[in-house]
């Protein structure tokens, strides 16, 4: 199968579009393209990291490969919640980064029209949204850039560093 036809998929109206991950976090319904989503597996184990961004929960080792797992709650709504052991991890490429973002619930694999945003990313306040497309009873589904959410929680990386690195005037 070619890799543009693997991309599309057709919808329950017959239309094709571009196949997303649609997953929950908090009131939230989210969605990634498929492009860049390697995997799905449930968190059993997270060991953390002294001194992480507060966006990174922590890190596992998934088949030998040490990923930073970064909560998709905080970086979303600047907020964490309780009981991060039994949520969802989505294993993201994006270009060299690979990561796992801590979701709550995956809904499923859906085609969502290329392009045609019920609202832009111009048009909402959250720099992490392109757009969003409705999925009838469902609600909203927001499609998430995300070159924009690892470039926060790197952002955030290099200023707790820089937090470290300085040293206070005598």
């Amino acid at each position: 199968m070619s890799s543009e036809r693997s991309k599309r998929s057709s919808s329950a109206s017959g239309q094709s579009g571009t196949r997303h991950v649609v997953f929950w976090v908090g009131p939230r319904c989210l969605s990634l393209s498929i492009e860049v989503v390697r995997e799905v597996v449930d968190l059993r184990q997270l060991t953390s990291v002294p001194m992480a961004p507060p966006a990174v929960l922590g890190i596992i080792s998934l088949r030998g490969t040490i990923l930073s797992v970064v909560d998709a709650e905080y970086v979303l709504s600047g907020t964490h919640r309780a009981g991060v052991i039994g949520r969802v991890l989505v294993l993201v490429r994006d270009s060299a980064v690979v990561a796992a973002l801590a979701i709550d619930r995956v809904l499923g694999v859906v085609a969502l029209p290329e392009g045609g945003f019920l609202h832009n990313h111009a048009a909402t306040a959250d720099p992490f949204v392109l757009g969003h497309h409705d999925l009838g009873p469902t609600g909203l589904v927001a499609v998430l850039d995300p070159s924009a959410l690892f470039h926060h929680v790197d952002s955030q990386r290099f200023a707790a560093s820089l937090e470290r690195s300085v040293v206070p005037p005598e």
